[in-house]
């Protein structure tokens, strides 16, 4: 199962929830948060605070199509502040897809859903990307506590 990474963690850099990734070589991902507020896909793009030269991993549901590059890792670029190319080739992978809030009839719960205050059923599960690894000569980007103490 996988859960929805916080904005502001306690050690950076951390996982972060993919929003997309392009079919291409090399792939474009970009971080964000998604929400279903009213059963609307909203998505919002935030500051990974990832640096060129980080090893990251893939991590995709099946729901959200491009199955093919589920745990695959690479090396990143940076491009923006939320967005960032990986040497993974997905110009042949199926698409990505934000998968729909799904609505299920009142008392049936299957996971990974979470029903939400107005009625709503929303997948539970995210594409997340994590840094494991990293070029010796940038361990600037080491995880490290956050806490302003």
């Amino acid at each position: 199962m996988s859960y929805q990474a916080i904005q502001y963690p306690v050690y950076q850099p951390a996982m972060r929830t993919i929003t997309s990734i392009t079919n291409a070589y090399p792939a474009v991902v970009t971080t964000g948060d998604i929400s279903y507020p009213g059963g609307v896909t909203t998505i919002t793009p935030f500051v990974n605070q990832y640096v060129d030269g980080m090893i990251v991993r893939l991590l995709i549901p099946w729901s959200y199509g491009m199955n093919l590059a589920d745990q695959q890792y690479g090396q990143i670029t940076i491009i923006d502040p939320s967005t960032f190319s990986i040497d993974i080739d997905t110009s042949t992978y199926d698409p990505f897809v934000i998968p729909a809030a799904v609505l299920l009839p009142s008392g049936l719960y299957v996971p990974p859903v979470v029903a939400l205050l107005d009625g709503s059923i929303v997948i539970e599960e995210y594409a997340q990307v994590i840094p494991f690894a990293q070029d010796n000569a940038i361990l600037t980007a080491a995880v490290r506590n956050v806490l302003p103490y």
